[in-house]
């Protein structure tokens, strides 16, 4: 009986080790998920598990990725295509996740001030955003990253938060990767994070859509933006229209200036598809001058329907009476939307009301020289 039941316990210890072994995952990963949620860590009881792996058919990029070997994977979830957890020797963790969206997700500057909300930080202008953000490459694809901590302790009351994220543009999606968590503890991964982003791949069918930099032109002749995976976009420059560095969304960037050296950007950005409808854009656009979102097109007063040579362009000039905190001005949103085969375009002006309202006849004219062509 005694050789029966140790010959049994033999078999079991056998399957365990086996079934231990098989559990074992690469850290070259890539995964699916619809939504991110805001998840600091200070301690993690629950142990580690191996995240599901969504199949290849149902990616809509192949994105890539080599983890820390410190790093330690965790349970997938609806809202990520990546987790994984780090902790130091004193219980203190930092937690890592990577998601995607598709399109721009409401665009560059509006995610990084979403992280930046996360820490109690206020938002910032897309061109200081600009100058905070750093650059890295892997294969043909653009990476950017941003770090910044809290300014005061959120953490239990004790600690500050720091977060390093880094924003990967393609063609129909956006990707994040985010690393949060008490400061130390994310500060002493900064440079396996900057590892961790050298080492993601992207199929080369899906590389990055448009280019960083444009070259100014020595003359203000009809121009075309440099980008080879859109409509190619032809228009001329209003002459009191200075060319500014492109940032990673856009094709053209320009700025007006206006008495007491008043500015107003304006942007051309192309995207996929209808980039989730122009009533969701236009949406955007009143959120980031703090006004309330809109149930349907029909409730936007301001929206006009402008007909060109190229076709028709949406419209909208949004205004709030109120002095922004950020801004120390009432801001104006001058936009239009266009849509030419399975892509969709967003002019847009952005400034203090009056220097945006005194170019309201230039950015209409300048919509009337805009042509496209494959």
């Amino acid at each position: 009986m005694c050789n029966i039941f140790s010959r049994v316990l033999l078999r079991l210890s056998l399957l365990i080790t086996l079934f231990i072994i098989g559990c074992d995952n690469t850290d070259v990963t890539s995964y699916q998920i619809a939504k991110e949620k805001i998840n600091f860590v200070n301690r993690i009881n629950t142990p580690p598990s191996t995240p599901k792996v969504a199949s290849q058919n149902q990616q809509i990029n192949r994105v890539t990725w080599t983890a820390p070997a410190d790093w330690i994977a965790q349970p997938a979830s609806s809202m990520r295509k990546g987790s994984y957890l780090f902790k130091n020797t004193s219980g203190e963790s930092a937690d890592i996740s990577i998601i995607s969206f598709p399109g721009d997700a409401g665009g560059f500057a509006a995610n990084v001030n979403r992280w930046r909300r996360q820490i109690q930080l206020p938002p910032l202008s897309e061109d200081e955003i600009l100058k905070i953000t750093k650059t890295t490459q892997t294969g043909n694809s653009i990476i950017f990253i941003i770090d910044f901590s809290s300014e005061q302790p959120i953490l239990d009351n004790q600690k500050f938060a720091q977060v390093i994220g880094a924003i990967l543009n393609l063609k129909t999606e956006s990707w994040f990767f985010k690393i949060s968590g008490d400061k130390d503890t994310v500060s002493s991964q900064r440079k396996n994070f900057h590892s961790f982003i050298q080492s993601i791949k992207v199929d080369q069918k899906n590389k990055i859509a448009g280019k960083q930099t444009q070259t100014a032109p020595k003359a203000p002749a009809p121009q075309s933006a440099g980008n080879t995976n859109f409509a190619k976009i032809n228009y001329t420059k209003p002459e009191n229209w200075q060319l500014k560095p492109n940032s990673p969304m856009r094709v053209a960037s320009f700025k007006a200036v206006g008495p007491n050296n008043l500015e107003a950007d304006i942007s051309i950005v192309p995207l996929r598809g209808d980039s989730g409808g122009d009533l969701a854009n236009i949406n955007r656009w009143r959120r980031q001058i703090q006004l309330l979102p809109l149930n349907s097109l029909s409730e936007e007063t301001s929206l006009e329907k402008i007909m060109t040579d190229s076709g028709e362009f949406t419209l909208v000039n949004l205004s709030n009476d109120k002095t922004l905190p950020n801004n120390n001005f009432k801001p104006r949103i001058l936009a239009a939307i266009f849509h030419i085969d399975n892509e969709a375009w967003y002019f847009k002006m952005t400034g203090e009301d009056s220097i945006v309202t005194s170019q309201k006849s230039i950015f209409i004219d300048f919509l009337k020289s805009v042509s496209f062509t494959k």
